[in-house]
C-alpha cells in the first residue's frame, strides 16, 4: 500500500472466523462480491490464517473508546449489583430446596413474601467502611437501606 492509501482504505468482513482453531469455526467473508459489495470496513492489515489466507486472524484486542470504558466507580457498581443479583436468587432457592416444601414454586405465606425484602445480614457498616479500601466492599455494605442477600422493597410497598 501507499501512504496515501493508509487510512481510508477498505476491506471485506474476512475476520469473522477462525479457521486455525478449528474448521467448524471458519467463515464466509463477508462483502466484496460483484454482486454485493457491501458491507465493507476499514482495512487492518493483520497477517492471514494459516489455513485459509483469504482471512484475517481476528483481533486479540478490542478498542474501546475511553467514554465508554467503565471507570473505577461504574466497574465496582457493575460488579457489586452482579454479586447482589446472584445471590438474591441462589440463597431463596437453597431456603427452598432445604425447607422440606412439598411446593417449591409457591409461596405458602404472605409472610415468605416479605422475607425476600425484609431482614438481610446485619453488618458493622462503619467498620467495613472504614478499613475497606475496595470500592465493591463498601458498595455492597451499603448503609443507605439496601440489604445484602435481600430484593429492596417494591415502591408499592413502601
Amino acid at each position: 500500500r501507499k501512504l496515501h492509501e493508509r487510512i481510508y482504505d477498505y476491506d471485506v468482513y474476512n475476520d469473522l472466523g477462525n479457521p486455525d482453531h478449528g474448521e467448524n469455526l471458519a467463515r464466509p467473508v463477508l462483502g466484496g462480491s460483484s454482486t454485493h459489495p457491501y458491507p465493507r470496513r476499514g482495512r487492518t492489515g493483520r497477517y492471514p490464517t494459516r489455513k485459509d489466507p483469504k482471512s484475517e486472524k481476528p483481533a486479540t484486542e478490542i478498542y474501546v473508546p475511553r467514554d465508554e470504558n467503565f471507570g473505577h466507580l461504574k466497574s465496582s457498581d457493575f460488579l457489586t449489583y452482579g454479586i447482589k443479583s446472584v445471590s438474591q436468587i441462589v440463597l431463596p432457592a437453597f431456603e427452598s430446596a432445604f425447607d422440606l416444601n412439598f411446593t417449591p414454586r409457591e409461596f405458602d405465606s404472605f409472610q415468605d413474601v416479605r422475607d425476600l425484602f425484609e431482614g438481610g445480614i446485619k453488618l458493622p457498616l462503619d467498620v467495613i467502611s472504614t478499613i475497606s479500601p475496595l470500592p465493591v466492599i463498601k458498595e455492597l455494605f451499603r448503609t443507605d437501606g439496601e440489604n445484602v442477600l435481600k430484593f429492596p422493597p417494591p415502591h408499592v410497598v413502601k
